[in-house]
Parts: structure tokens; sequence; C-alpha cells
């Protein structure tokens, strides 16, 4: 992949990769470039159960994030540590996230990692919270901060599980 390129175009990139993977797995799927509150992509079977899939996309092996939007953190401006308090957002625990490292084109090839919104929050929460374990509870550069980024490695225990999405389709069809 081509460095440099825009966020919304490395987004756009990794929804339409989702669709085609889906698309290999046997299911319908399509992108909605941002127009859809909540999620990027759906994906249905032959008997048109659905599935809202959540799509994040990075070129460089890390995922960046507000962890103020995603967690609870109580901030200390007397001694500028900060604690994590739980996450703040619990709506739609079970909706499917898929973050996509983007490869380069030649020899690295794209990963997908998929999990639910609930396994997203846990990971970001632990991560966050490891960090400032580790630094006695105060960012170095800057203790306000609230920046926080996920690894590959933070989510390599999800790699192509896809399962998840087709189980979805199969409880749907069940009941």
């Amino acid at each position: 992949m081509a460095s440099g390129l825009s966020t919304k175009l490395v987004g756009q990139v990794g929804e339409f990769l989702v669709c085609a993977e889906l698309g290999r797995r046997g299911l319908i799927a399509t992108p909605f470039a941002g127009n859809v509150p909540g999620y990027d992509v759906i994906a249905t079977d032959v008997e048109m159960n659905s599935v809202p899939i959540q799509v994040k996309t990075c070129s460089r092996g890390t995922w960046q994030f507000s962890g103020d939007k995603l967690l609870r953190i109580e901030y200390d401006p007397g001694t500028g540590q900060q604690k994590v308090k739980g996450v703040r957002d619990k709506t739609h625990p079970e909706l499917i996230y898929v973050f996509v490292s983007l490869g380069d084109g030649s020899e690295k090839k794209d990963r997908f990692f998929i999990c639910t919104k609930r396994e997203f929050l846990d990971v970001v929460r632990d991560h966050y919270a490891a960090y400032l374990e580790k630094k006695g509870g105060r960012r170095p550069r800057n203790p306000e901060s609230r920046h926080t980024a996920l690894l590959v490695s933070d989510l390599e225990r999800f790699e192509d599980q896809w399962d998840i999405i087709s189980s979805r389709l199969d409880e749907k069809r069940s009941s």
C-alpha cells in the first residue's frame, strides 16, 4: 500500500477488503461509506439474514483512538495521574468489529481481526490500564493526554475469526 494515503481512503480500502473477504466466504456484503451511524458494512446470507459490522483499518500496524471516547478515565490534575474506571459506551456490545491491517501490496498481506465490540473495549481498557500501571498512573509527555493505540499484537488472538459472523447469521436463522 502506498504511503501517505489519507485516513478516509485507508478506511474505504478496509471496508472493501472486508466485503471481498465475506464474498469469498459465500456472503453478500456491502459498505456504506460512512453514511450509516454505528456500522460500516452489512453482511447478508442467501436467506436475507443480516449482520452489521464496524470496520477499523490501519496502514502502519497501529489503530489510533481517543481513549476518553471509549473509556471512563479519571484524571487528578494535582498528581497528574489517570485511572481507568471502566468502559464508556456499553451499547451494542455484540456488534461485530473487523480490524484490518493493510499489507504493503507486495510481501506483506492484509490481515483481519474479528471480535465483538465488548471484546474490543476490554482490550482497549486492559491495554490502557496496563500502560498507566507501568508509568505509575502518569503519562510521561503529556499527563492529560488520553491517546491510545492498539498494535496488531494486541489483537492477534482474534485473527481470522470469521466464524463469528457466520455463527451470528446461523443464530438468526434458528430464531
